[in-house]
């Protein structure tokens, strides 16, 4: 067997539910599970072939009878995918939990302990933990399960992970307006998240999976005809080693949930399923019902193919542990339960990182970045995340300075600003395009709209043009031209080459990727700004009159 590491990243904002929702607003999953993945792979590989090669042998070894497994794709560090918290680590509520992944966790005082390895009330400390944990408790402070998702097992660290919340309201296609009593709201992860999937399968298939995971953009998630959805492989997908069965001695260990475990068997309760497994693997096995820290999920899904959804499974959530004992060795697989080929089941036994009573976290901040080495490959991470930080703040400023520096932007200004077309919700259309939508997909997204009624808001309605002083051009010419990012970056280094510039960074020049990440959002941001002072000469051309 081998593993396939594969990165990815946002390329926009993703909607992924869990089928419940709160009222109105529906929560958003901070990962994407393996289903979803397998589903879109599925749909890719059905449209590169024949009608009806679903049938195949080929189609059937990669997502219907388990022989590749797809796993979650969860947020990552470092290229490392992170794994969810286990509800035995708690932190007292006068001190801090885990720090975020690239900050100083010195000033955050972490005092993180493992409730699994708690000693008894009336022990004598033999250690500083002990020490701190009973310091603890004779204070009676307040312990609190953390509230973070996901951690890092290698740094002990959480990965960054952002949300957004969006309102929408469905529209009734009759009387084209809004529905009535429809509002609703959507949670979705940040684009520019960055997840980790590893995909389990047979050597004789590795190259079809890389194959088919470097085809092109996935989309996932709810909503993806409304600008959601769209994940980007980053890199070429790495293969591995694959996962062998688990050794296990006797004794007392702690089995560790990497992903829900939902029993084969949908009759049996998810304890009794995963204790029946263990028994079948390893013989006589004990479960301790004090070193039970798990909690149930109720999953929900849908099949895409039938339009239909699934039966409702219940199992354990990701992160769960339980302490068993057993009285002979044998060997576990690495996955237990049902769904396997989603990327449900994975189990790890006795992890490092819950071994200690007492959680240290790694500080993974460093104030010698800027001197480390070039960001290769192999090059400190902390490097990498101070220059990306550095580039996002220098794509902000350059993307405002342009348009606020020297005198390009006039006449375009004055002449819109006396414009009554087009209007303010035509603007908003372009700047929420802007931020939900590839940037490879504006130009085609505005022609559609040019073809629509408020395009002609754009297309008679003209202004002096930027890039061709003297000279006055149709809106909807002068947008398609500001969509165009190498037209922009060729026109404006021509006249403001001060601003626009390429940015000089300790660690040597810029990777091809950090390259493209800077010119896109230096793009994006010098189109909002465009129209933030667009907005503004408006307002102060109706305050005169």
């Amino acid at each position: 067997m081998k593993q396939i590491k594969a990165q990815f990243i946002a390329a926009e904002a993703l909607i992924i539910t869990d089928g419940s929702s709160e009222g109105m607003v529906h929560k958003c999953l901070g990962y994407v599970p393996g289903n979803m993945l397998l589903g879109a792979m599925a749909a890719r590989w059905l449209a590169t072939h024949p009608q009806g090669a679903d049938t195949t042998p080929e189609f059937a070894d990669l997502f219907l009878n388990g022989t590749v497994c797809w796993g979650h794709a969860t947020p990552a560090c470092d290229g490392r995918p992170c794994l969810p918290v286990p509800p035995c680590l708690i932190h007292a509520k006068e001190y801090g939990g885990l720090p975020l992944y690239g900050s100083d966790s010195s000033e955050r005082k972490p005092m993180v302990f493992n409730s699994l390895r708690e000693p008894p009330q009336d022990a004598v400390p033999r250690n500083e933990d002990e020490e701190k944990w009973r310091h603890v408790r004779e204070k009676h402070l307040k312990c609190k399960r953390l509230t973070a998702e996901f951690l890092d097992a290698q740094s002990c660290n959480v990965p960054s992970l952002q949300r957004q919340f969006a309102m929408h309201v469905s529209l009734d296609p009759a009387a084209r307006r809004a529905a009535e009593h429809l509002l609703f709201g959507y949670e979705a992860l940040m684009q520019g998240t960055r997840l980790c999937a590893t995909i389990t399968c047979p050597e004789a298939l590795a190259d079809k999976v890389v194959a088919l995971l470097q085809e092109g953009t996935l989309h996932v998630g709810h909503a993806r005809s409304a600008g959601y959805g769209a994940l980007r492989l980053l890199g070429k997908p790495e293969i591995l080693a694959g996962n062998k069965d688990i050794r296990v001695a006797a004794g007392e260990h702690v089995l560790y949930l990497e992903s829900s475990y939902f029993p084969a068997q949908s009759w049996l309760a998810p304890l009794q399923g995963l204790q029946a497994e263990l028994t079948a693997a390893l013989g006589p096995v004990t479960i301790d019902p004090r070193g039970i820290y798990a909690r149930t999920r109720r999953l929900e899904s849908f099949h895409g193919l039938w339009r239909l959804p699934r039966g409702t499974r219940t199992g354990f959530a990701g992160g769960s542990v339980l302490r068993f004992a057993c009285e002979k060795s044998g060997t576990l697989p690495p996955a237990l339960g049902g769904w396997q080929q989603e990327g449900y089941g994975r189990v790890r036994i006795d992890p490092d990182f819950l071994q200690p009573l007492r959680i240290k976290p790694q500080n993974t901040f460093r104030d010698e970045a800027a001197k480390a080495p070039a960001p290769t490959a192999t090059a400190s991470p902390l490097l990498r995340i101070w220059r990306q930080r550095s580039l996002t703040r220098l794509a902000q400023e350059q993307g405002t300075d342009a348009v606020w520096t020297g005198n390009i932007w006039d006449g375009f200004f004055q002449d819109v600003s006396r414009a009554s077309r087009p209007s303010q919700s035509q603007r908003g259309n372009i700047r929420q395009m802007l931020t939900s939508v590839l940037p490879e997909k504006w130009a085609s997204d505005f022609k559609e709209m040019l073809e629509k009624q408020p395009g002609r808001q754009w297309k008679n309605t003209a202004a002096r043009d930027p890039f061709k002083p003297r000279q006055r051009s149709y809106l909807s010419d002068i947008m398609l031209a500001l969509f165009d990012q190498r037209e922009v970056d060729e026109q404006l280094q021509k006249v403001l080459p001060a601003v626009w510039k390429q940015p000089e960074l300790p660690g040597g020049a810029l990777t091809e990727e950090e390259e493209q990440n800077f010119r896109a959002l230096r793009h994006q941001r010098l189109l909002l700004e465009i129209l933030r002072r667009w907005e503004k000469q408006v307002r102060a051309k109706k305050e005169d009159s």
